[in-house]
């Protein structure tokens, strides 16, 4: 997924993490759900499927945005899931009960200053592995799958976007599933992310 000039490697996030992220985020019936950099759309199958929220993915990959949109025909989820071919940075979020991000550091550092703009108050924002610099996680948890360990945040609009350090009840010491998977995506620069040419073969994480 290619968004703001940038590059996002597109690892699915596993089917246990996505409903405890839910979970935590307390996701109830009739809530709106946003995903940034949408992937396979399980987040927002799962969303309309197991919360009976509804769901708006937003995914700029024209072939993933085609393999969501037969997903959500194929479950039986249109009425509940909307699906937007573009670019996250210019898609308002100021209806998002609930927004769902599984990027890297340097695009939530990017996307922050939007969320702190456009998130009404009470907003949800619950990340897979990658903290946002400069906000206060409300709570941090740590799930274990035969992967290894992933780390989800929790953050509230505007109670987080005070800037204090962040205690973990247990210090991290896990290798993200995407660093383990994909070092090469990870070489970022002052201006941007850099991607390595060569690519290695991609694991699903699903």
């Amino acid at each position: 997924m290619m968004t703001g000039g940038l590059r996002v490697p597109f690892v699915p996030t596993p089917e246990l993490v996505v409903r405890r992220m839910l979970t935590l985020a307390n996701v109830k019936p009739g809530e709106l759900v946003y995903d940034l950099g949408a992937g396979d759309g399980r987040v927002l199958s799962s969303a309309a499927r197991d919360f009976a929220a509804r769901a708006v993915g937003v995914e700029l990959h024209a072939s993933r945005y085609t393999d969501i949109l037969e997903r959500v025909k194929r479950e039986r989820l249109t009425d509940r899931v909307k699906i937007i071919r573009g670019d996250f940075f210019r898609i308002s979020l100021t209806d998002a009960d609930v927004v769902t991000l599984y990027l890297l550091s340097s695009v939530n550092r990017m996307i922050r200053p939007k969320l702190e703009r456009e998130l009404k108050p009470g907003t949800r924002v619950v990340s897979h592995d990658f903290l946002i610099r400069g906000w206060t996680p409300l709570r941090s948890e740590k799930v274990r799958d035969q992967y290894g360990t992933h780390m989800v945040y929790l953050y509230q609009a505007p109670s987080s976007f005070i800037n204090r350090p962040v205690h973990h009840r247990h210090r991290p010491n896990h290798i993200s599933p995407i660093m383990n998977n994909l070092p090469w995506l990870l070489r970022e620069r002052r201006n941007g992310l850099n991607i390595a040419n060569q690519k290695p073969a991609q694991r699903s994480l699903g």
